[in-house]
């Protein structure tokens, strides 16, 4: 498996390579196809920015079911339903530099199946904020691509406890995306590091310190345009999530893999207006340690996900 992760990961790398040896007659006006030139973008494009001194505002709904299931004795497995709402709001600081901020909540219930019974637990609260900046280094006015550099923090402002989706610690993300626009078509490769800083979260009755962590991964996201107001969006990617351990306790939760995959329509209403839906899925498989024993456990999950844009 660890071989394959690294294959995948190359040919990301390699695909990623072969986008400065391109060749485009991107601005040449003969192109019947053009839809989304960079002269046109609009909200729901893949690469739109708002011009300096615009604002572009993306409010996130999401619905999810996630269920995992383990290899102990007692076939443990447990059950996810949850909602939530994120509203980001950026700000151009230049035409090609974004400053951008959000929040968010999430309402929810997880259900454990256990040799004693079942457990139920609330999962509703606050969503850690957001702080984000991206910078395009490459405009696809200069070169025949795009190439942006984003940095986002999520400051924690609590303790994750059952009682609230708050997750504890500070994280801090850096990706790298390029891509292009051909025709009717826009495409976007990325890669990402995300670090989790020491995090105190609540176990059974008591609040523990949970070790600093990190995770990679790599995606891709594909837009096909049908008309100038309708597109349909695919998106994949892969990453080894974070292992979660407790700083003074051998027990841990160590994910392998992970695969996401999310598809859907794309509509826009207006110059300034747009709204996407999407069907998202993502499959993770890992290891879990509970003292003296190592399980194996699987965790799948479904949801939908509308966005709505808004630039002014």
């Amino acid at each position: 498996m660890q071989n394959g992760l690294r294959n995948l990961f190359l040919i990301f790398a390699l695909l990623f390579v072969s986008l400065a040896k391109a060749e485009l007659g991107y601005y040449e006006d003969h192109l019947p196809n053009l839809v989304a030139s960079p002269a046109a973008f609009r909200t729901r494009d893949v690469f739109f920015l708002p011009e300096e001194g615009g604002f572009l505002s993306s409010t996130e709904l999401s619905f999810d079911f996630k269920k995992s299931a383990f290899s102990d004795a007692n076939k443990t497995t447990s059950k996810e339903l949850s909602a939530s709402v994120f509203e980001t709001l950026n700000y151009a600081l230049r035409d090609n530099f974004l400053l951008g901020g959000g929040f968010g909540f999430l309402s929810g219930k997880t259900e454990d199946m256990k040799a004693s019974g079942k457990e139920t637990f609330s999962l509703s609260g606050m969503k850690d904020p957001l702080l984000s900046l991206l910078y395009r280094a490459v405009d696809q006015k200069e070169a025949p691509y795009f190439l942006d550099l984003q940095i986002l923090f999520n400051p924690s402002v609590g303790q994750s406890l059952y009682s609230n989706a708050l997750r504890g610690g500070h994280k801090l993300e850096g990706v790298l995306s390029c891509g292009q626009v051909l025709w009717n078509f826009e495409y976007k490769f990325s890669f990402f590091g995300i670090y989790y800083a020491l995090a105190k979260v609540q176990d059974g009755d008591v609040i523990v310190n949970q070790n600093p962590s990190y995770a990679l991964g790599a995606s891709t996201l594909l837009q096909y345009d049908f008309d100038r107001d309708f597109s349909m969006d695919m998106g994949f990617g892969i990453s080894v999530p974070r292992k979660v351990q407790n700083q003074n306790d051998l027990d841990y939760e160590k994910p392998l893999y992970a695969f996401v995959f999310d598809v859907g329509p794309s509509y826009q209403f207006s110059d300034f207006f747009s709204s996407s839906l999407k069907f998202k899925a993502s499959y993770e498989q890992g290891d879990m340690r509970r003292s003296p024993n190592i399980y194996k456990y699987t965790t799948t999950s479904y949801g939908l996900m509308a966005n709505l844009n808004y630039a002014f």
